[in-house]
């Protein structure tokens, strides 16, 4: 999943603000649970299989700057692109289904078609 956001996100001319080690986790009994979403392959869930049933948080930061962050500091600890290039967050709750995913957090407007699309559906 890091690699295929990563890719995407590149793909498109952005890139992932690497700051944050991941680009998700799973969801279940707890928020974080079990599963930790780094934005490059292999290592931590390398052989791990993701099953039908299963949630994720798909949390991306993005950047069109180098992706470099520095800490302002203040009460709230605020990141900023070390470049001043500007930078953006998107998240999404995402069910595995037998057919690929279902995004359950969709906004007013949104098309999840953007998936099987760019395939990213599983079949």
């Amino acid at each position: 999943m890091g690699y295929a956001a990563t890719t995407f996100a590149e793909s498109h001319g952005y890139k992932i603000i690497h700051t944050f080690p991941a680009v998700g986790h799973s969801i279940g009994r707890e928020h974080n649970d079990g599963w930790f979403i780094p934005w490059k392959s292999g290592g931590l869930n390398e052989g791990r299989v993701v099953k039908q049933g299963m949630t994720f948080s798909i949390e991306i930061y993005l950047t069109t700057g180098s992706g470099e962050m520095r800490f302002l500091t203040n009460e709230v600890a605020s990141l900023v692109t070390a470049d001043g290039a500007p930078a953006a967050y998107w998240e999404h709750i995402v069910a595995v289904t037998a057919t690929g995913c279902e995004v359950l957090d969709l906004r007013a407007g949104e098309d999840p078609a953007w998936a099987e699309v760019r395939g990213i559906r599983g079949e």
